[in-house]
């Protein structure tokens, strides 16, 4: 059924008795056709969910929001938002089985995380919208990041936990100026190159848990002046990287389920307040067994 270019500004209430429509097309109706007080009426009439919409579901109406019911178009497969207004997306729509999702041209700042679930690749929608600060694919079967992602510049946050990727995308991290998070926690990520960390110079939050062969052996922790947290946890360190403690705004380091047992470097060197530091790390993290070095 297609409806696209009215001044649409209700649905007929007996919409839900279409029992056998498979293609809605409204895009290019009257701006308020959507709004927070109607769209709840043109998906769910008299409560009624439309469980036979599939196919298609177009909207171009300068939309600003979506209700989560959309989530109950259970049989849906292609989502078109594209040129609205759009400033979230309902994490309950990312229920939906979709084939093609078009969130272009929107004002999207970031995905929720569950939209995510079972990818193999980056979304395009990622890189379409220039705007987008977060970026959240954690759980998923990512192994290698798309050339476009270079293109996110406004990108400040770059969550890919629990993938699959091998190689550290130094190439691309390297055109986000602006990314000051990246966790790449639980990645069989392969050994970073002993200049990798300058491709993020920036960075406020590392998170490289979990990568137990991704450590150079003698980790340029230096080249991130600004990191305030660092999570290292099953890494299989034997020392601490000394690098490390020349991190003068690191507040967390995270050390658990290491194998510590020294600290590379001349402990007379480190500042109180990083003798503090190591100190509180060899009283906290049992699995620490400490040794001092005076030289």
């Amino acid at each position: 059924m297609s409806s696209k270019k009215n001044m649409l500004t209700v649905i007929p209430d007996n919409f839900g008795s279409l029992s056998r429509l498979i293609h809605l097309d409204l895009h290019q109706n009257s701006e308020n056709f959507f709004d927070s007080t109607m769209n709840k009426g043109l998906l769910f009439p008299h409560g009624y969910s439309h469980p036979f919409l599939e196919n298609t579901f177009e909207l171009n109406n300068s939309l600003s929001t979506l209700l989560a019911e959309i989530g109950e178009l259970c049989h849906l497969a292609t989502l078109d938002l594209h040129s609205n207004q759009l400033k979230e997306f309902p994490k309950e729509a990312c229920k939906l089985r979709l084939s093609l999702l078009d969130l272009s041209n929107n004002s999207l700042s970031g995905l929720p995380s569950e939209i995510g679930l079972g990818l193999n690749a980056v979304p395009s929608e990622v890189w379409e919208s220039v705007e987008v600060v977060k970026v959240d694919l954690s759980r998923n079967s990512v192994q290698e990041l798309s050339v476009e992602l270079s293109s996110c510049i406004s990108l400040q946050s770059l969550i890919l936990s629990r993938n699959k990727i091998q190689e550290w995308p130094g190439a691309i991290l390297k055109s986000l100026a602006n990314l000051s998070c990246l966790k790449l926690d639980y990645n069989p990520l392969r050994q970073i190159p002993s200049n990798g960390f300058q491709a993020v110079s920036m960075l406020q939050i590392l998170d490289l848990s979990g990568n137990p062969a991704s450590l150079p052996e003698n980790p340029a922790f230096s080249s991130l002046p600004h990191l305030q947290e660092l999570y290292l946890r099953h890494v299989r360190l034997q020392e601490v990287p000394f690098d490390i403690l020349n991190l003068q705004q690191l507040r967390i380091l995270d050390l658990r389920q290491n194998i510590l047992q020294s600290i590379r470097g001349k402990y007379h060197e480190l500042s109180t307040f990083n003798k503090f530091l190591l100190h509180m790390l060899a009283i906290e993290l049992s699995e620490i067994e400490w040794r001092k070095f005076s030289s």
